[in-house]
């Protein structure tokens, strides 16, 4: 499990890699995608599906109990702490985890899912950039965010290409 991002991480930039214009039309093509565009699926499918069982094991902590993740120091556990205590932030992150995972899981949805992780994955990078010291794991989980991102980036268009209807006269 603690490979994942970077799993995640070397796939995503097979496929960049392999997608790259230099190429040419000489890809391998299976079931009609090119190997390019396998990786990036199974990059979106690894990303989707972590955050999937990630939601899964919230749930499993709040309804049934399960102790939670075990943090490395005295801050981090401070954190976990404080969201347990509002009793609504976990829940909330369940919920959000559940519906970007499951978005990430389609293509036609995957920008969805990535608007919907990005509040979280900040403070994710954050959390492991400033409270237990572990930038690698978080940086991880950025990076792949952003490589992701970028690969939907045309599914995000229209949110800075927005052409307001004209003012009815």
């Amino acid at each position: 499990m603690t490979l994942l991002p970077y799993l995640i991480l070397v796939t995503a930039a097979l496929g960049l890699l392999l997608q790259s214009p230099r190429r040419g039309d000489a890809e391998r093509r299976v079931a009609h995608a090119s190997l390019a565009d396998w990786l990036w699926r199974a990059a979106r499918w690894l990303y989707g599906g972590y955050f999937l069982f990630v939601a899964v094991m919230v749930a499993r902590m709040l309804w049934f109990g399960a102790p939670g993740i075990h943090e490395p120091t005295p801050a981090a556990k401070a954190f976990s702490d404080a969201m347990n205590a509002t009793g609504f932030f976990n829940p909330l992150l369940m919920v959000d985890y559940a519906l970007g995972g499951g978005a990430l899981l389609f293509r036609r949805t995957a920008p969805l899912g990535l608007a919907l992780l990005a509040p979280p994955v900040v403070v994710i990078f954050l959390f492991h950039l400033r409270l237990p010291g572990n930038v690698a794991w978080g940086g991880g989980w950025a990076l792949d965010w952003v490589l992701l991102a970028w690969r939907c980036r045309n599914g995000f268009a229209g949110l800075w290409n927005y052409a307001a209807e004209p003012a009815a006269q």
